[in-house]
């Protein structure tokens, strides 16, 4: 898979179909990698940026694996046709069971978590543009801040 070189990834590594999901095909990569072949290329630099800014959090997310370039998306050829992919170390883990308590608990917590950064992003967004309206004119009146 000549794709694998932008990453360095020698072959043969084993590559074996992701069976769930529905929004990328998905390929493991021996053991410790996954490569997802996107359908939905709209908003992945912005995918991309959310998950290497919450990779601080008390659980493993996907952080997209730059290539030997400093892309974390390669435009490659797949079987014919031209492809937009990433990878991403592998999280161990399996799906949550429908109606396990313990597990629906723990899935409760990462979502109360990702909330409030979410909240946090947000309250960053609003007074960024602010903050940056203030710079511009004190930059275009000639005013220091030092006032």
């Amino acid at each position: 898979m000549r794709l694998l070189r932008a990453w360095d990834l020698r072959e043969p590594v084993q590559v074996r179909p992701v069976t769930a999901g529905t929004n990328n095909t998905s390929y493991y990569l021996g053991d410790d990698f996954v490569l997802r072949i996107h359908k939905n290329k709209g908003f992945l630099e912005y995918e991309h940026a959310v998950l290497r800014a919450v990779r601080g959090l008390s659980f493993a997310v996907p952080v997209p694996v730059l290539t030997v370039d400093g892309q974390s998306v390669v435009e490659g050829e797949l079987d014919g046709q031209v492809v937009l992919a990433s990878l991403a170390r592998r999280i161990p883990g399996e799906h949550p069971q429908r109606g396990n308590v313990v597990q629906a608990e723990i899935c409760g917590s990462a979502h109360a978590e990702l909330d409030r950064v979410r909240r946090a992003a947000q309250t960053v967004m609003t007074i960024l543009p602010r903050a940056c309206e203030v710079v511009s004119w004190r930059t275009a009146s000639g005013a220091s801040g030092n006032e």
